[in-house]
């Protein structure tokens, strides 16, 4: 079930650029983005695996995303994320393979500089452990709910950053990320 979930909210995300291209057609607002970022992801292992000593598995991500205003206050993103290294947990390396995720996205402008946003959407994630020989991958799929900001440097450039808290099969992770965008 959770499968279907996540690739209906993918063809939506997919299809929602279009539908903003014709809602905002002949209007001079840019309405679809596309951002590149590094994402500080750290899983809280201590309630479920209670015999090991750390707290977290803290990764390194790089997260690119794609997204499209649907209307003046409301958008949709799809993202996508890969790890760039590893942590080790109790003689265990873990890192992230990839991750996506289709969020909706509710926004308001405080300037003409800068926005604050709040997003919820469904997240599917795969973690590859490696312990000498042996080599496993877990997946699981979840939601994530987020908050954060962006700033306007140019009319087409932007940085961001957000925070995003994620709930997937039992796991809790939160992540702080760090992003250019531009708007096309």
């Amino acid at each position: 079930m959770k499968s279907f979930v996540l690739s209906a909210l993918a063809c939506g995300v997919a299809a929602l650029p279009m539908v903003a291209s014709a809602q905002y057609a002949g209007s001079t607002q840019l309405t679809r983005y596309g951002e590149l970022g590094l994402n500080f992801l750290s899983i809280d292992i201590e309630d479920d695996l209670p015999f090991i000593s750390e707290d977290s598995i803290d990764l390194e991500v790089l997260t690119g995303r794609l997204g499209a205003a649907i209307s003046p206050y409301l958008s949709v993103e799809g993202e996508l994320s890969f790890g760039l290294g590893d942590d080790e947990v109790a003689g265990v390396d873990v890192n992230l393979n990839y991750a996506f995720a289709g969020y909706l996205r509710g926004e308001y402008p405080l300037s003409p500089e800068f926005t604050v946003f709040g997003r919820f959407g469904l997240i599917q994630a795969e973690v590859g452990f490696e312990a000498g020989s042996i080599d496993d991958t877990e997946s699981g799929g979840g939601v994530a709910l987020g908050f954060g900001g962006e700033y306007r440097l140019q009319s087409n450039f932007y940085l961001r950053a957000d925070y995003t808290k994620y709930d997937i099969d039992d796991l809790d992770g939160d992540s702080l990320t760090v992003a250019v965008g531009y708007d096309f």
